[in-house]
């Protein structure tokens, strides 16, 4: 932790404000030095001469600010100009530093609706330790009682709430058609969405990936592997879109794009680029192998684009343990990208290649065969020079020509 408190006294810096005292917590992304540190300490005193202390930790990836209120100043003043120095910056919570009430902001990846809020209200007003719901610049503000519930507790409620709220619209009576729907989108079950992630370096980036996409409102869980880089995500379809979280994570200074987005229960297909394999009874290994993997339905490789499609149950078994059940067996697996699916049709075009030359070769070895057993060995073309030996240099000099070529 680095921490700096400011001091003000009447005549410096103007008045001492004389507001109410609050806390602050700020989620800071984008520090990653102790010279990022000191920027913020020193700037955000200066800009706000409100600022009662700052707290930052480059570990935590927190701002901790006390703060005296003014009109028209609140958390979202401090987030910005904290913004304005290039980090990332989103309120966690606020409180009074007397008191046990607190405010706890949850990351929404679009702008909730005044609909969307009386759904919310109905499913966490009940929840003890909760006061009141309202509405943020894309976020979601809980009012709540700091000594019973916290900001991490809330998160994982209103995801498990949502994820679990399976009633059916006959059985409420609203008054709007546009709650209704709404509903029914929280109804919708889990999807499981497959992403590949360019540009990570690092454990820091897969924290920094997991960390802020966790964040966003319906997104159940998150898991990135840094050597493959991809990622896992379980999501919400009515409360975010698949595409929300690309944008999510490529505002973020990475390149995402979306490889596999299906329901998290049911059948889905997957395509796996295999290297490694010689000939169809390596093909027809791997098939048996993954159709005796258990969720697996159908399974299908060929040796020519050294591609493979599976079907699987997204219940039962995961896109990690098809890749890990491959290599086990040998061979190389992976997720096609567009540079796997380039590689794949050279390497058709090589095969293509072969196939070419050796007809081609074997055209010109037919005649070979009729000189060496029809050509008499003696015969001369010209005193020293024997015609067989002659006429097979005439037939061997262009395979060996095509043969060269096709093998640079």
């Amino acid at each position: 932790w680095y921490q700096r408190r400011v001091r003000r006294t009447p005549g410096f810096g103007g008045a001492p404000p004389t507001g109410e005292l609050r806390k602050c917590n700020i989620t800071v992304e984008g520090m990653t030095c102790q010279s990022c540190v000191s920027v913020i300490q020193d700037t955000l005193p200066e800009k706000c001469p409100n600022v009662r202390s700052i707290v930052v930790s480059l570990r935590d990836k927190l701002a901790v600010v006390e703060y005296s209120t003014l009109p028209d100043f609140s958390i979202f003043t401090l987030c910005k100009v904290i913004s304005d120095l290039g980090f990332d910056t989103f309120p966690k919570s606020d409180s009074p530093m007397h008191g046990n009430t607190v405010n706890l902001y949850i990351e929404t990846a679009k702008q909730l609706t005044e609909q969307s809020k009386k759904i919310y209200d109905q499913l966490l007003s009940p929840v003890p330790g909760v006061r009141q719901i309202s509405i943020g610049e894309k976020c979601l503000v809980l009012e709540a009682e700091s000594d019973v519930i916290s900001y991490e507790e809330v998160l994982a409620l209103v995801n498990k709430t949502i994820s679990r709220q399976k009633k059916p619209p006959k059985e409420k009576k609203l008054k709007s058609n546009t709650i209704e729907v709404e509903l029914q989108d929280l109804d919708n079950s889990a999807r499981r969405l497959l992403v590949a992630i360019q540009g990570m370096s690092c454990a820091t980036c897969v924290n920094a990936i997991e960390t802020n996409v966790c964040k966003i409102l319906g997104v159940k869980s998150v898991k990135v592997n840094l050597v493959g880089e991809k990622g896992e995500i379980e999501y919400q379809p009515g409360d975010v879109t698949s595409r929300e979280i690309e944008d999510k994570i490529n505002s973020m200074g990475f390149i995402c794009t979306i490889i596999q987005d299906g329901k998290h229960s049911g059948f889905s297909e997957l395509s796996v680029h295999i290297t490694g394999m010689t000939c169809s009874s390596c093909t027809n290994s791997i098939e048996r192998m993954l159709l005796n993997l258990e969720g697996v339905k159908e399974a299908s490789v060929v040796l020519t684009t050294e591609m493979g499609k599976i079907q699987y149950d997204n219940n039962v078994i995961g896109v990690r343990t098809i890749l890990s059940a491959i290599r086990d067996a040998g061979f190389q697996a992976e997720i096609p990208s567009k540079d796997t699916k380039m590689a794949a049709l050279s390497h058709r075009k090589t095969i293509i290649s072969w196939r070419l030359t050796f007809v081609l070769c074997l055209m010109l070895a037919a005649p070979s065969m009729i000189v060496m057993y029809a050509v008499p060995k003696h015969q001369d073309v010209i005193v020293g020079l024997k015609l067989k030996p002659f006429l097979l240099f005439i037939i061997a000099t262009p395979g060996q020509y095509i043969g060269d070529v096709s093998s640079s």
